[in-house]
Protein backbone atom coordinates (compact mmCIF):
# COMPACT_ATOMS: atom_id res chain seq x y z
CA UNK A 1 0.00 0.00 0.00
CA UNK A 2 2.81 2.40 0.90
CA UNK A 3 4.56 1.72 -2.42
CA UNK A 4 1.31 2.40 -4.27
CA UNK A 5 0.83 5.77 -2.51
CA UNK A 6 4.43 6.81 -3.16
CA UNK A 7 4.05 5.83 -6.82
CA UNK A 8 0.76 7.74 -7.09
CA UNK A 9 2.27 10.88 -5.53
CA UNK A 10 5.28 10.68 -7.86
CA UNK A 11 2.98 10.40 -10.88
CA UNK A 12 0.87 13.36 -9.80
CA UNK A 13 3.95 15.45 -9.06
CA UNK A 14 5.43 14.59 -12.46
CA UNK A 15 2.19 15.52 -14.23
CA UNK A 16 2.01 18.87 -12.44
CA UNK A 17 5.66 19.62 -13.18
CA UNK A 18 5.21 18.74 -16.87
CA UNK A 19 2.15 20.99 -17.17
CA UNK A 20 3.90 23.89 -15.44
CA UNK A 21 7.00 23.45 -17.60
CA UNK A 22 4.88 23.33 -20.76
CA UNK A 23 3.11 26.55 -19.80
CA UNK A 24 6.46 28.19 -19.13
CA UNK A 25 7.77 27.10 -22.54
CA UNK A 26 4.77 28.77 -24.20
CA UNK A 27 5.76 32.23 -22.96
CA UNK A 28 7.92 34.30 -25.30
CA UNK A 29 8.08 35.22 -28.97
CA UNK A 30 6.65 32.95 -31.67
CA UNK A 31 6.65 33.20 -35.44
CA UNK A 32 3.19 32.38 -36.76
CA UNK A 33 3.88 30.27 -39.85
CA UNK A 34 0.45 31.19 -41.26
CA UNK A 35 0.08 34.42 -43.19
CA UNK A 36 -3.00 36.36 -42.04
CA UNK A 37 -4.16 38.39 -45.04
CA UNK A 38 -0.69 37.99 -46.55
CA UNK A 39 1.20 39.00 -43.39
CA UNK A 40 3.33 36.60 -41.39
CA UNK A 41 3.45 37.89 -37.81
CA UNK A 42 5.55 37.67 -34.69
CA UNK A 43 3.35 36.79 -31.72
CA UNK A 44 4.19 37.34 -28.06
CA UNK A 45 2.80 34.77 -25.60
CA UNK A 46 2.51 36.08 -22.03
CA UNK A 47 0.46 35.82 -18.83
CA UNK A 48 -2.92 37.48 -19.42
CA UNK A 49 -3.40 40.79 -17.62
CA UNK A 50 -6.52 39.44 -15.90
CA UNK A 51 -4.56 36.45 -14.55
CA UNK A 52 -6.66 33.98 -16.54
CA UNK A 53 -4.12 31.84 -18.41
CA UNK A 54 -1.87 32.85 -21.28
CA UNK A 55 -2.57 35.41 -23.97
CA UNK A 56 -0.91 36.10 -27.32
CA UNK A 57 -0.63 39.39 -29.19
CA UNK A 58 0.60 40.14 -32.69
CA UNK A 59 3.49 42.50 -32.01
CA UNK A 60 5.09 42.98 -35.42
CA UNK A 61 5.17 41.76 -38.99
CA UNK A 62 7.82 39.24 -39.95
CA UNK A 63 6.92 39.40 -43.64
CA UNK A 64 4.53 41.93 -45.15
CA UNK A 65 2.95 44.92 -43.41
CA UNK A 66 0.43 44.85 -40.61
CA UNK A 67 -2.89 46.47 -41.45
CA UNK A 68 -4.39 49.16 -39.25
CA UNK A 69 -5.49 47.58 -35.99
CA UNK A 70 -3.25 44.51 -36.26
CA UNK A 71 -0.33 45.94 -34.24
CA UNK A 72 -0.74 44.70 -30.65
CA UNK A 73 -3.79 42.67 -31.76
CA UNK A 74 -5.03 40.18 -29.13
CA UNK A 75 -4.96 36.91 -31.07
CA UNK A 76 -5.35 34.33 -28.27
CA UNK A 77 -6.67 34.62 -24.73
CA UNK A 78 -7.43 32.46 -21.69
CA UNK A 79 -5.08 29.69 -22.83
CA UNK A 80 -5.03 26.98 -20.15
CA UNK A 81 -2.93 23.79 -19.94
CA UNK A 82 -4.95 20.56 -20.13
CA UNK A 83 -4.21 17.18 -18.57
CA UNK A 84 -3.45 15.65 -21.97
CA UNK A 85 -0.59 18.10 -22.62
CA UNK A 86 -2.55 20.43 -24.91
CA UNK A 87 -3.68 23.98 -24.21
CA UNK A 88 -7.21 25.29 -24.74
CA UNK A 89 -8.35 28.88 -25.07
CA UNK A 90 -10.02 31.40 -27.37
CA UNK A 91 -8.60 32.60 -30.69
CA UNK A 92 -9.82 35.58 -32.69
CA UNK A 93 -7.97 35.64 -36.03
CA UNK A 94 -7.51 39.13 -37.54
CA UNK A 95 -9.81 38.27 -40.43
CA UNK A 96 -13.19 39.97 -40.71
CA UNK A 97 -15.29 36.85 -41.37
CA UNK A 98 -13.86 34.77 -38.51
CA UNK A 99 -14.75 35.64 -34.91
CA UNK A 100 -13.93 34.14 -31.54
CA UNK A 101 -13.63 30.36 -31.49
CA UNK A 102 -12.14 27.71 -29.23
CA UNK A 103 -8.54 26.85 -30.01
CA UNK A 104 -6.45 23.81 -29.11
CA UNK A 105 -2.67 24.20 -29.11
CA UNK A 106 -0.41 21.14 -29.12
CA UNK A 107 3.30 21.11 -28.46
CA UNK A 108 4.99 19.37 -31.41
CA UNK A 109 8.50 19.78 -29.99
CA UNK A 110 10.39 22.30 -27.83
CA UNK A 111 10.28 24.91 -30.62
CA UNK A 112 7.03 24.22 -32.49
CA UNK A 113 3.32 24.21 -31.65
CA UNK A 114 0.27 23.57 -33.81
CA UNK A 115 -3.08 25.26 -33.35
CA UNK A 116 -6.53 24.35 -34.54
CA UNK A 117 -9.92 25.94 -34.00
CA UNK A 118 -12.74 26.19 -36.52
CA UNK A 119 -13.23 23.89 -39.51
CA UNK A 120 -11.85 26.43 -42.01
CA UNK A 121 -8.22 26.12 -43.17
CA UNK A 122 -7.64 29.68 -41.94
CA UNK A 123 -8.11 28.38 -38.37
CA UNK A 124 -5.20 25.94 -38.41
CA UNK A 125 -1.46 26.50 -38.40
CA UNK A 126 1.84 26.22 -36.60
CA UNK A 127 4.07 28.61 -34.66
CA UNK A 128 7.84 28.37 -34.18
CA UNK A 129 9.59 29.71 -31.07
CA UNK A 130 11.97 32.61 -31.78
Amino acid sequence: MRVFLISLLATISSALTTTAASALEMRGLWLDNKAWDGVQAVVQMYDCEDGNGLCARIIQAYQGELAAGQQNYLLIRNLQPQRNGTFKGIINPPISFVGDSDVVIKLIDEKTVSYSSCFLPVCKGTMTKL
